[in-house]
């Protein structure tokens, strides 16, 4: 790799200092549409298995009620309410693509509610944490494109970045200046860790909320005098020459931090539940239904690039596991017509139609050349060939789909008044004098129905 700068330091001074001026205001926009997202995601997640069992387990460890859990009546320590909401955020894998905002806005926000902090405070932690996030995932992921680093490894960067990028925003909450910064990213450092093989299990969202806790962890550490090493992020035996074979990590991307900012980008919030590979063939199965009236049972064969390296789980066995099985994902849209958290996450693995059509699901390694469109084809029992193609996922980035998304998400939790008033509230983040009146905005009663 080349030489690595003082990039512990770096990220440091640069999380410490930044302020919120410095941010654009069309990266703080987008910043609140984002954090829309997520917590609207993490409060659909409170009713299906997985949001079940962490708030149970959440009940049952009790601690100082510090800070909520999102779409629930709970209150626990800062670092158990960090790691639920990550989890919980992570868990139908229904957030934007990059999943920084699992684990940078759960600290911010359980850190914020300890402190009775404000929106604009937690807005430009959600902005450090994030940019911080993104540009060490870059540093690390830097050969991703040629198949090699450490998720070709196996590590899992949500959790390998996450500590770090969460101990960055938590600190900033905190009011910690670069040298207590530094020693919470060196604390962080150590927690790190995740791996790919739990993708399509309840781990895969554990790895956002154990990210969560341990940043909210180190920087409250940090914050009382709690040391870690000066270069644990570039330092021999440090982080990236721990996880990063020589030549596989590159240190620009640390130079880049807010210039632009990432956020600056076109926004990416997920469409589907599902994990990102799923998406193009999705949205090409989804317009084959549209365009064409297809019997389930006449179909004989479907054909698709099934991205096993990500969408492990091509016969899945529990509900978590269907959102990386694209099998499972192109029967239920060609059934349902759409896939939703209740395709994804609901109780249809053992639908007789779902289970033949999966078993029709084969491979095309040619469906998804590098740079084109990719395909899904369908071929019919009397010799019909039906083929559609999709050149880019289908991704919300306008603010009216991204709200649109939104309700649909908190309707679960809330009614439509309280629907409103959350999604307002957020969008005026800044204006928020107490972000503990936001979490608390997120509780309530079930709405009209599922999304």
């Amino acid at each position: 790799m080349t030489d690595a700068p003082a990039a512990t330091r770096q990220l440091a001074e640069y999380a410490a200092t930044v302020t919120a001026d410095d941010i654009p205001v069309e990266v703080t926009e987008a910043a609140k549409l984002v954090v829309l997202d997520t917590v609207g995601v993490a409060m659909a997640a409170v009713d299906f298995p997985i949001g079940r069992i962490l708030t149970d387990y959440a009940a049952a460890m009790g601690g100082a009620p510090a800070a909520r859990v999102l779409g629930t009546d709970l209150a626990t320590s800062p670092q158990l309410a960090a790691q639920i909401n990550g989890t919980l955020a992570h868990g139908l894998d229904y957030d934007d693509h990059g999943h920084l905002s699992t684990h940078v806005l759960p600290a911010a926000l359980a850190v914020g509610e300890s402190l009775g902090s404000s929106g604009a405070d937690l807005l430009t932690a959600y902005v450090v944490g994030r940019e911080c996030g993104y540009r060490l995932s870059s540093v690390i992921e830097a050969k991703r494109k040629q198949k090699q680093g450490p998720t070709y490894r196996g590590w899992y960067r949500v959790g390998v970045v996450g500590p770090v990028a969460a101990a960055v925003a938590a600190s900033r909450m905190l009011g910690l200046d670069p040298e207590r910064t530094r020693y919470a990213i060196g604390i962080a450092s150590s927690s790190s860790g995740g791996l790919r093989r739990n993708l399509g299990t309840m781990t895969k969202a554990l790895h956002a909320g154990n990210s969560a806790a341990a940043g909210v962890t180190a920087a409250m550490l940090a914050a009382r005098g709690f040391t870690a090493d000066a270069e644990a992020i570039e330092g021999p035996l440090g982080l990236v020459n721990a996880i990063c074979l020589p030549g596989e990590a590159e240190w620009v991307p640390l130079a880049r931090l807010g210039a632009p900012y990432e956020l600056s980008q076109k926004l990416g919030v997920k469409y589907f539940p599902a994990c990102s590979p799923s998406h193009k063939p999705l949205a090409a199965m989804l317009k084959l239904r549209r365009d064409h009236a297809i019997d389930p049972a006449r179909v004989a064969s479907i054909e698709a690039d099934l991205h096993e390296f990500s969408l492990r789980r091509l016969d899945p066995a529990e509900a978590i596991a269907t959102g990386y099985s694209l099998p499972y994902l192109l029967a239920i849209a060609l059934v349902d017509g759409r896939v939703g958290p209740d395709q994804v996450n609901g109780d249809r693995l053992h639908d007789p139609v779902v289970r033949q059509l999966m078993a029709k699901v084969v491979a095309d390694p040619d469906a998804a050349p590098a740079g084109a469109p990719e395909r899904v084809t369908i071929r019919l029992d009397d010799g019909t060939v039906l083929t559609a193609e999709c050149g880019c996922k289908p991704d919300l980035s306008e603010p009216g789909e991204i709200a649109a998304k939104f309700d649909d998400c908190a309707g679960r939790r809330l009614d439509l008044h309280g629907v409103t008033q959350l999604k307002e509230a957020i969008l005026d983040l800044g204006a928020v004098a107490d972000v503990r009146d936001l979490t608390a905005m997120t509780t309530g009663t079930a709405g009209s129905g599922p999304c």
